[in-house]
């Protein structure tokens, strides 16, 4: 039945120019809400903007107007607003859904919240990772890593009721699963997701397993616990000390690194916001195109400089969109917002920036180079143990603990102790199904890097920052991420450049 008030296709953006409109203004008071509740100030009530945007989408008319107009549109621009609507309102029918924000909204406080405990002594999540990195009293280390886990007995019950109802709200709306559900709306094949799990288990096989044995040795232990990898990869490892990159001139460098590539900080929207939260870094874009801020919790070392840069990268990504729609704007799936940060994130181990910005020699490169690569396969294999797990519980897994110990087994080769929790990985309750974006995006930052070399003849280069913008982001999701890297690279998004990174 054709909807009495939209006659004919001028009708219809009409309607869109609307909804724009007011899902503008509630994103822009929600981002301004989510912001300040991490800092721990007064904010507007999270809940009631939440029923304002269910009020908002979840209509019968919206419905209507969806089914009636899904086909037949001349306008190609038009038929792309409608399409993206609707996966708007099929996103919010779980995202938004008021029984679901009454279970979440309490998880993700006590997240905020949580602080770890060490000897009877609260820390902050920066020193807790310093100790698990660079704490050469492995017992200290131990109860370093069970001071984060625990938050897993904070909100494990909690989680499981989370992925339920997500399950449940799922089947309602005719899929199997909320695994089938959250990754169409991400438009990632899941069958494509597991040969790419297996890909970087394979490909990475040698090296992991002899890393594995040197790390036996050389620190002298019997077997490999949580507490020793992220140690034996940044203070074992022979590679500059974390001095040599000081935190204070993080921002600076990435201003000087943008010049070089072709933008200009000082003319973005963006400000950077030091806080002890519960991720490294976190860009929160509170309007596309004129309010962007970077929360971050950096260190001294030069992953700090990567994770800095990342969340710059999707600064740059939110200030410069086109955002004559606001549904368009934000339009492209998660993972294709963060291989346009690690566009940027990469700058980092590149020779030429080390060389350039901190002077080091061939072998302090070297050196970097090889322990970033053995960061990045350690974390591959995490994301996929972190992916198979969520999986495996939205899907009736009935003893996580169990599995998540199975999965550790199979892909980094160590045991876990009988009690480490699974439910305190943020992602499950704040960013349900986005472990594999961070793997995804290494996948299409290498595959356009390789690309930006043979057009460019090289990476970083002054043409870098408007090839990114011009392709990627200004375009926002008026193009399919799909078409956007086959225009800007010539071919067909493949894991072919992540396979010649990891086995290099």
């Amino acid at each position: 039945m054709k909807p009495t008030e939209i006659r004919d296709e001028n009708g219809l953006a009409a309607f869109l120019d609307t909804m724009d409109l007011r899902l503008k203004e509630l994103g822009h008071r929600k981002g301004l809400a989510h912001f300040h509740q991490l800092l721990g100030e007064p904010h507007e009530d999270l809940t009631r903007l939440n029923t304002e945007f269910v009020d908002l989408l979840l209509t019968d008319e919206n419905d209507r107007i969806v089914d009636y107009w899904k086909t037949g549109i001349s306008d190609s621009r038009l038929n792309r607003r409608l399409k993206l609507f609707a996966d708007t309102i099929l996103s919010s029918r779980i995202g938004n859904d008021p029984e679901l924000f009454e279970i979440s909204h309490p998880i993700e406080q006590k997240i905020i919240s949580f602080q770890p405990e060490m000897g009877g002594k609260i820390i902050s999540r920066s020193e807790q990772g310093k100790i698990l990195e660079s704490e050469p009293d492995r017992s200290r280390r131990r109860t370093a890593y069970y001071a984060g886990k625990a938050l897993d007995e904070r909100i494990e019950f909690d989680v499981v009721r989370l992925f339920e109802k997500r399950n449940e709200l799922a089947v309602k709306l005719g899929y199997p699963d909320y695994v089938a559900l959250g990754l169409k709306l991400q438009e990632i094949d899941e069958n494509e997701l597991r040969e790419l799990f297996e890909q970087v288990k394979t490909s990475t096989e040698d090296i992991w397993t002899q890393t594995c044995r040197r790390i036996v040795r050389d620190m002298g232990i019997d077997a490999i616990e949580p507490w020793d990898l992220s140690y034996y990869i940044h203070t074992v490892l022979k590679s500059p000390a974390p001095e040599r990159f000081p935190k204070k001139d993080i921002i600076p460098t990435f201003k000087a690194e943008l010049k070089k590539a072709g933008g200009d900080l000082e003319k973005l929207p963006i400000r950077v916001i030091e806080r002890d939260i519960p991720y490294g870094g976190l860009c929160m874009t509170i309007e596309f195109g004129k309010d962007i801020r970077i929360l971050a919790n950096p260190r001294d070392g030069l992953q700090w400089y990567d994770a800095v840069f990342h969340e710059f990268g999707h600064a740059i990504h939110g200030s410069l969109l086109d955002t004559s729609s606001y549904i368009v704007a934000g339009g492209d799936p998660s993972f294709f917002w963060e291989g346009v940060a690690g566009m940027y994130e990469r700058i980092v181990h590149e020779p030429s920036f080390l060389k350039g910005t901190f002077g080091l020699d061939d072998d302090q490169i070297d050196q970097i180079r090889h322990q970033t690569r053995l960061s990045r396969i350690l974390w591959f294999r995490r994301i996929a143990v972190s992916c198979l797990l969520e999986w495996a519980v939205y899907r009736g897994e009935t003893d996580p603990r169990g599995l998540l110990a199975e999965l550790t087994k199979e892909y980094l080769g160590l045991s876990v102790p009988d009690d480490t929790g699974w439910a305190g990985n943020t992602l499950y309750t704040t960013h349900p199904l986005y472990s594999q974006n961070y793997l995804l995006m290494d996948v299409m930052a290498l595959h356009t890097i390789e690309a930006i070399r043979e057009k460019f003849g090289a990476y970083p280069g002054p043409d870098l920052f408007e090839f990114v913008n011009m392709y990627y982001v200004k375009p926002g999701g008026w193009i399919p991420w799909r078409e956007k890297i086959r225009s800007a690279t010539g071919k067909d998004l493949t894991a072919d450049a992540l396979g010649r990174y990891l086995s290099a």
